[in-house]
């Protein structure tokens, strides 16, 4: 099971920069087939040799099969040497030392014959047939039995021609004892049997010369050659096509490589991001339930905007901040939630706008409703509801200013708005008097008090927390860091704050599933101001679309990936 865990979030984390691998891949291989067409064309030619004359021979030996191959591999060995390459580069007239050569020369064996194959690379067809061919004519030259392959030749065909001589001699001198012998049969004189029998006597000893002289001749031609004749068997043979380079092997192993380095840094990324992903990962690691998700919304043009479920009270928005309410209405059922701080472990989450949409939708079910302003250091509540703040909380702390006299009314909120005030050098010790638990008791007599509270790393919120019935932590996916949110918890409760649960600000694609948020869209509502008419917005609607299939492939009813 843990396997299966592990895996399916390596699968995840890949399909959450299924963009960043599919860019770097694409670049990767274009990079690759770039590299590849601009590499300089490279030709190959090659040459074969045989070692020794074995085919003109009728009696073959093993012995001599095996002398013929320790030969070849002695030529092999010998071709890519300085003697045979500087003699090339010297009659072709390279501009090349014969080491450069050496690289673009080989030589290799035709296994279980005495056949050697040279091979030469050229940048064009022309230079590599001739370095082949060249090779090959230099190592004939360098060969023990070149210098004598002329005059072996002339030689032969003497002897070949001395052969039919004697042939035709011994033919017409065998021809001619058979006639002696009838002669001396029919003669009768002893004078003339005498002759005959000198002449049959001188042409028999002639006879047995000539084929004295026959048998050597022939036993020298059908002497063996010796082993170390070369021959060219095949002139240099040109490739029509360039073997190198290889294109679409180069993209290939481009695109392979790019695939691995932006999978590996994706996992790098993975491993070092320790921001939250998942609204089952703030389960995990606060250990507190996600109370909420709010849509991410395009940019306010004005800073009025932010009280957005009043302008927009049919949106997807404003129906997010409803099962909000309703979460906390259920909360309320167990303990009494009279006093609800807002504040969140980093800044720049949108806490304010969560405080102020959350205390506008609770006015909208007639309850009367107090938004604090908590955040004596960075006040934000009068500039989102474009409210007056030269008094407000400071001032009843610092001042003695009447909680009545603090409070301003607001269109659509039963109840009132505690803005800031002017700016107090020590809001710490301010919001921890005494002072201010009466103040908070005075707004307990309203149904909810809403404070905006400054962020938890700043120690106002600490001194705050104990003071209120509940804290509502506000977070953001990849912006707030797990160490953050679970250092914030210890810290809230060994203050002995009470926290609620979280609610995700800013949610998007399949974060907004957590509840269904995605499903009411278009029941009766509103959906035109969340959709953000830029490029961004069609990317992060693209993005979505592997982490539905990855919630599919996980088989998990409870698999709610999120995208960056």
């Amino acid at each position: 099971m843990n396997d299966y865990i592990e895996l399916h979030r390596l699968f995840t984390m890949v399909l959450r920069k299924w963009w960043l691998l599919i860019m770097v891949t694409a670049f990767a291989a274009a990079l690759g087939y770039t590299f590849g067409h601009r590499q300089a064309p490279v030709y190959e030619a090659r040459a074969t040799l045989l070692v020794g004359q074995i085919f003109e021979s009728a009696n073959l030996e093993k012995q001599d099969l095996q002398t013929s191959e320790l030969v070849a591999q002695t030529y092999s060995d010998l071709t890519r040497r300085q003697p045979i390459l500087q003699s090339v580069v010297d009659v072709l007239g390279l501009n090349k030392t014969w080491q450069q050569l050496r690289k673009q020369v080989s030589v290799g064996l035709v296994e279980g014959t005495q056949l050697i194959q040279i091979t030469a690379e050229a940048d064009s067809p022309d230079t590599a047939q001739m370095i082949a061919d060249e090779v090959a004519h230099q190592l004939i030259l360098f060969s023990p039995g070149r210098s004598n392959t002329s005059n072996s030749i002339m030689v032969r065909q003497f002897i070949q021609q001395q052969l039919g001589n004697l042939q035709a001699r011994i033919e017409n001198g065998q021809s001619r004892l058979a006639e002696i012998e009838v002669e001396m049969v029919q003669v009768k004189s002893a004078e003339q049997l005498s002759e005959l029998q000198r002449e049959l006597n001188t042409l028999a000893s002639l006879i047995t010369s000539w084929e004295n002289t026959y048998t050597q001749y022939l036993g020298f031609l059908q002497a063996k050659e010796s082993p170390g004749t070369l021959t060219i068997i095949e002139s240099a043979q040109v490739s029509p096509k360039p073997i190198n380079p290889q294109v679409q092997l180069i993209a290939f192993l481009a695109t392979g490589l790019g695939f691995l380095l932006a999978l590996g840094f994706i996992f790098l990324l993975g491993h070092f991001d320790d921001t939250l992903k998942t609204a089952e990962e703030i389960t995990q690691v606060s250990g507190l339930p996600v109370l909420g998700m709010i849509r991410k919304l395009s940019r306010f043009k004005n800073t009025s905007d932010s009280v957005y479920v009043s302008k927009n009270p049919r949106s997807p928005a404003a129906e997010d901040f409803r099962i909000l309410r309703a979460n906390l209405e259920l909360l309320s059922t167990d303990q009494p939630l009279k006093t609800i701080l807002v504040t969140s472990c980093d800044k720049a989450t949108g806490k304010s706008f969560i405080s102020t949409n959350l205390a506008m939708i609770l006015a909208h079910s007639d309850r009367e409703i107090i938004l604090l302003d908590a955040d004596l250091r960075n006040s934000n509540i009068h500039k989102m509801m474009s409210i007056p703040n030269e008094y407000g909380l400071s001032d009843i702390l610092r001042n003695g200013m009447n909680v009545s006299q603090a409070l301003r009314n607001y269109d659509g909120v039963n109840g009132g708005v505690i803005t800031g005030g002017t700016v107090a050098p020590n809001p710490f010790e301010l919001l921890g008097s005494k002072k201010m638990d009466e103040i908070l008791a005075k707004l307990k007599k309203s149904d909810y008090v809403i404070i905006d509270s400054p962020p938890l790393f700043v120690s106002d919120s600490m001194v705050l927390s104990p003071k209120v019935d509940g804290v509502l932590l506000v977070a953001e996916l990849s912006q707030t860091k797990k160490k953050q949110i679970r250092r914030t918890v210890e810290q809230l409760n060994r203050t002995g704050a009470q926290v609620i649960g979280v609610v995700l600000n800013r949610a998007t694609g399949e974060s907004l599933k957590y509840y269904g948020a995605k499903q009411y869209v278009g029941y009766g509502l509103e959906e035109a101001d969340e959709k953000l008419p830029n490029v961004k917005s069609y990317l992060n609607a693209v993005r979505a679309i592997p982490n539905y299939i990855a919630r599919r492939f996980s088989r998990s009813n409870e698999a709610k990936l999120e995208k960056k």
